[in-house]
């Protein structure tokens, strides 16, 4: 079978598909459990981001690049920050994660923002205290 290459989204569908995914992702009533905790999902919304800020890098537009880079910083006082501790089940399998695995699971929980590993670890305290 031949390879072929497809451009798939144009820039104002790949902010588009960005935009669905955070409300998916962050809504304060999903209708859908699983996509919050979905490192496929995670995966996809990280891969949008990413490849919304090349293309503003790629296009001159340095300075939309930087704000786009500053606003995927997750920090505590951010709304989605916030969403995603609550997304975790207490009556889930949290308790018996190791700290490494809980790091990972709120990556995933927080993607496509980005947490430096000192924040992770104080998203995991933040949950930790929630749900025992």
């Amino acid at each position: 079978m031949a390879s072929r290459s497809v451009e798939i989204f144009e820039f104002n569908e790949l902010h588009a598909l960005h935009r669905v995914i955070m409300e998916a992702k962050f809504s304060e009533r999903p209708t859908d459990n699983a996509i919050p905790g979905s490192p496929l999902v995670a995966s996809v919304a990280a891969r949008v981001l990413d490849t919304i800020i090349e293309i503003e890098r790629d296009t001159g537009g340095d300075e939309k690049a930087r704000h786009w880079e500053e606003w995927r910083a997750a920090t505590p006082s951010r709304r989605e920050w916030k969403i995603a501790v609550s997304r975790v089940d207490p009556n889930g399998p949290w308790s018996s994660w190791s700290l490494d695995e809980k790091k990972r699971f709120a990556e995933v929980l927080l993607s496509p923002l980005k947490a430096t590993g000192g924040l992770l670890k104080q998203f995991v305290e933040e949950v930790d205290q929630r749900v025992t």
